[in-house]
């Protein structure tokens, strides 16, 4: 949440949720959005994909689903 964004809800008396860990959750979604734009443009130049590469996606998929639900159910997550 931004500065202004935190200023403006608490002027409008708006409920703020901090939800621990979302931060590393969000991190690992832009990286995997990172690898899937590159092998997005690879694939549409006519390169051959690595299928180790799209595991490896796959895999990092996974394991922000895992972060999400543990978010979901205790409001933060466990290290």
């Amino acid at each position: 949440m931004s500065q202004q964004d935190y200023l403006t809800a608490c002027v409008l008396n708006k409920k703020i949720i901090i939800i621990e860990g979302f931060k590393d959750v969000v991190i690992q979604l832009k990286r995997m959005g990172v690898n899937l734009n590159q092998l997005t443009k690879k694939a549409n130049e006519g390169f051959p994909v690595d299928v180790f590469e799209l595991k490896g996606i796959e895999k990092g998929l996974i394991e922000i689903w895992q972060l999400l639900k543990q978010l979901s159910h205790t409001g933060g997550l466990k290290r």
